[in-house]
C-alpha cells in the first residue's frame, strides 16, 4: 500500500501548483497528439480539474507526491448504467513503486462504486507502456485503440457480474 502518505481531496490554493507541474511533466510529454499550447496554460489545466474530483496523495509534509483526476458520467435510463472515467494519474518519479497510484486508483473506483458506476474507462497515450502495465495489473483491460488520438482504451468492471 502506499507508504507514509495521505490521500485527501485536492486543495485548489494549496495543489493547485504541483497538480499543473505534474501535467506538464510527467503527462503532457507523453501524448502522442500535439497539445495546443491553450490547453496547457493555467487556467486551462485548472478549469479541467474542477470539471470532476481530483484526490491528492499528501507526504507527511504536505508535498503533492501523487494526484487523479476523474469524472462521474451519467447515462440517462434505460439506456446504459453510469461510468467513471479516470482522466489524470501521475505520481512523482521519486515517489513511484511505492503504491501511491494503486492507492490513488483504488480511491476513485471505490467513488465510482459508491455512485453505482458500473465500469471505469480510460485512455493511455500510445507508446506510455508503463502505464498501460499498471492499468494492466489493477484489473483493466485494453478494448480498442482511437488511431485519431493515438491512444488506447481501457475499461475495468467496478460491480460483480450477476450470475444467471
Amino acid at each position: 500500500m502506499a507508504h507514509a502518505c495521505k490521500i485527501r481531496p485536492y486543495r485548489p490554493h494549496r495543489d493547485t501548483p504541483a497538480i499543473l507541474r505534474l501535467i506538464r511533466s510527467e503527462l503532457a510529454p507523453l501524448s502522442r497528439v500535439p497539445i495546443g499550447r491553450e490547453a496547457l496554460t493555467d487556467r486551462a489545466l485548472a478549469a479541467r480539474i474542477r470539471r470532476g474530483r481530483t484526490l491528492v496523495a499528501a507526504g507527511r509534509n504536505g508535498k503533492v507526491l501523487g494526484f487523479i483526476h476523474f469524472m462521474f458520467m451519467a447515462a440517462k435510463p434505460p439506456l446504459a448504467p453510469a461510468w467513471l472515467h479516470i482522466d489524470l494519474l501521475a505520481v512523482e518519479p521519486e515517489s513511484r513503486g511505492r503504491g501511491i497510484g494503486s492507492a490513488l486508483l483504488a480511491e476513485a473506483e471505490a467513488y465510482g462504486r459508491s455512485r453505482r458506476c458500473a465500469s471505469a474507462v480510460l485512455f493511455v497515450d500510445d507508446g506510455n507502456d508503463r502505464a498501460h502495465r499498471f492499468y494492466l495489473r489493477a484489473g483493466y483491460r485494453t478494448v480498442r485503440y482511437w488511431p485519431s488520438l493515438r491512444c488506447r482504451e481501457l475499461w475495468k468492471p467496478l460491480v460483480p457480474a450477476l450470475s444467471g
